[in-house]
């Protein structure tokens, strides 16, 4: 388990350098899926931290991605908005 994690990051790492180099031919409304995606790459990997940055900066408006990263911090009352949120629109 703990290789696969490793392979995860690695991927999600250089996913988000290719992403970097391209970045100033993203229009914002391109770049909050792809956020969205590394984002829960970085959470599958393990980096919390990281894909809080991402979502922080991003207007990917991720809820469930947010709901998750609450779950990890002990916030339940977050956690169980999201996913309430999520059932309600489908998501």
């Amino acid at each position: 388990a703990s290789s696969e994690i490793a392979r995860n990051a690695t991927g999600v790492a250089e996913a988000s350098k290719v992403m970097s180099a391209y970045e100033r031919y993203f229009r914002p409304a391109d770049r909050a899926p792809l956020d969205r995606v590394l984002a829960w790459g970085w959470i599958r990997a393990g980096d919390i931290t990281k894909a809080r940055e991402l979502l922080a900066h991003s207007d990917s408006g991720d809820a469930d991605a947010l709901g998750w990263l609450a779950l990890y911090d002990g916030n339940l009352a977050v956690a169980r908005r999201g996913q309430e949120r999520q059932a309600r629109t489908g998501d």
